[in-house]
């Protein structure tokens, strides 16, 4: 499958995971234009937490580009989770 956009790339998380997240916070790293890992987590109030745990997996992976993606934000604050995420 290629993926051009960041969009693309969006769409392709249900195929990459196997089933569609559902209040989740989704990590996506590409090295040389390839996924290189993924990762999800359950949404939670805890927003220091889910961003120490996306920075502390992308320090060991140290992909090229990140591709962040929430789904069912309906529990949580988007903004201030990526208010958190870039602050790490």
């Amino acid at each position: 499958m290629r993926l051009r956009t960041p969009l693309d790339l969006a769409e392709a998380v249900p195929y990459l995971f196997g089933y569609y997240p559902r209040e989740s916070l989704i990590v996506l790293g590409l090295r040389r234009g390839q996924v290189g890992m993924s990762m999800r987590l359950d949404l939670s109030d805890e927003y220091d937490l889910m961003a120490d745990a996306v920075f502390e997996y992308l320090q060991a992976e140290w992909p090229d580009q990140v591709l962040i993606a929430i789904y069912d934000a309906s529990q949580i604050n988007p903004a201030l989770l990526a208010a958190r995420l870039r602050t790490r």
